[in-house]
């Protein structure tokens, strides 16, 4: 039947005796029901097995008591920089004048950075006639703690260049939109160069007088490419040690199995010596596996050790 509105009346009294079984049946569904809550209710016993279209009960778990913070986690109040003050001078309801300072009525704080410009600071030397000495003098400046070098980069922004580009690894031209987004100062892909060179070359002797220790020292436990190499009776030694803890920690077989690799100066003229003599099986090849001659060498020495 299509629409109830056109149904001829045949039709209609088939429709009308459907609803009425329809209807008998959800009754005798519901005194089913309600009298299982009734049994449930009295006396407690266990339910039958409901129908299936009633969806079973599931018991809540019994949450444990919470345990108490140590501290909060929200974020410490700051000691503030800055104040600025809101307050009605007139009463906004009547415009009558106010009268003394004010109670405070509630403060919020804002942490926000400035947005500051690159300082130009001039030092302007002066000298002056001395009558007795017959000449001009002026003071010697000492620019060693402001400035880097002979040039005119100051010693914070050369130390801030250099931060970004050895401890953080920023490209050049990542730090040069840094500096003038933030700062509005324009460098050059040259200048911050010549500023790392500078730098570099300031802190070289600190860097060679460090070095120098650490090759005259009795054990290195770094590796330096261009230091003092092991020799190969160390990395046997080194081999003895480790395959000793192994085979404590995991027994003689598996000991045996495992690969243990050198690293450390590896080149074509010592590959076959730390192979042969040292006692390892295999090498972590470092500086040398950035040319390609040489790395090419050094895999064909280790191969002629495997046969």
């Amino acid at each position: 039947m299509s629409d109830i509105l056109t149904a001829t009346r045949e039709e209609l009294i088939v429709l009308v005796y459907d609803l009425i079984d329809r209807v008998h049946a959800q009754e005798t569904q519901i005194a089913y029901l309600k009298d299982q809550l009734h049994q449930k209710g009295k006396n407690n016993t266990p339910m039958v097995k409901p129908p299936a279209f009633v969806k079973a009960s599931v018991q809540k778990k019994k949450k444990a008591p919470r345990k108490k913070r140590e501290g909060s986690y929200h974020r410490t109040r700051e000691v503030p920089t800055q104040q600025i003050f809101h307050s009605f001078s007139h009463c906004p309801n009547c415009n009558d004048r106010l009268l003394g300072k004010g109670s405070v009525g509630y403060t919020r704080t804002v942490i926000e950075l400035p947005i500051v410009s690159y300082q130009v600071i001039e030092h302007t030397v002066l000298k002056h006639w001395c009558i007795n000495c017959q000449k001009r003098v002026m003071p010697t400046v000492d620019f060693s703690s402001e400035t880097l070098g002979h040039g005119n980069i100051g010693i914070n922004l050369a130390s801030t260049i250099v931060t970004m580009r050895d401890r953080l690894r920023l490209p050049l031209p990542v730090i040069k939109t840094y500096l003038k987004l933030f700062y509005q100062l324009d460098l050059s892909i040259g200048e911050l160069t010549e500023i790392l060179h500078t730098v570099a070359a300031a802190g070289k002797p600190q860097y060679d007088n460090l070095l120098e220790q650490i090759r005259k020292s009795d054990s290195i436990h770094a590796d330096e490419t261009g230091g003092r190499a092991a020799t190969p009776p160390d990395i046997r030694r080194s081999v003895d040690l480790i395959r000793s803890i192994l085979s404590e920690r995991l027994g003689n077989s598996i000991a045996q199995h495992i690969r243990i690799l050198y690293g450390g100066s590896v080149d074509k003229s010592n590959i076959q010596e730390f192979l042969q003599e040292g006692g390892v099986q295999g090498a972590l090849v470092g500086q040398m596996s950035l040319h390609t001659n040489e790395f090419i060498a050094l895999v064909h020495r280790a191969a002629m050790c495997y046969g």
